[in-house]
């Protein structure tokens, strides 16, 4: 399902691109799923309140909960900079050089270049998308079809 997800979405997609918050979420959902059985307490329809149901519970470690909170909130900010810019629900990062620096100065990203802007708000994006892939291999598994 969710390589489905992955192949009808451009890479810059937030939500369903590789390391986006669908990952995210798929990773949150499937821990509680397998462990709720035993534990009902970890149930929880706030993603934040789920995170830290699955540390306290010792199926999260500190550090990789620390990460996915992290990229969480990275990825909620920068989907509610878009929707400011946009005045509408959107997931994609722009293509245009003068939209993506505009959305990288409403970030906070302000380096004196432009291009040093720009570069360490996508910077911090492949960084968080990455850590999120990464857990979600861990956790849930490849998406690759044969593997």
């Amino acid at each position: 399902m969710r390589r489905r997800l992955e192949e009808s979405r451009r890479r810059n997609d937030l939500k369903r691109g590789i390391g986006g918050l669908a990952d995210l979420e798929f990773i949150v959902q499937y821990l509680m799923l397998i462990h709720a059985a035993n534990r009902p307490d970890l149930l929880r329809a706030n993603l934040w309140e789920a995170l830290d149901a699955l540390q306290r519970a010792a199926i999260l470690p500190a550090a990789t909960h620390a990460e996915l909170r992290e990229a969480y909130d990275f990825l909620r900010t920068v989907e509610g900079r878009l929707r400011l810019i946009h005045d509408r629900a959107i997931a994609d990062l722009p293509d245009n050089p003068a939209e993506l620096l505009g959305l990288s100065r409403r970030l906070n990203y302000h380096a004196t270049a432009p291009e040093e802007a720009v570069g360490a708000f996508l910077a911090d994006a492949d960084r968080h998308s990455s850590c999120t892939r990464t857990i979600f291999e861990r956790y849930v598994g490849s998406t690759r079809g044969g593997e």
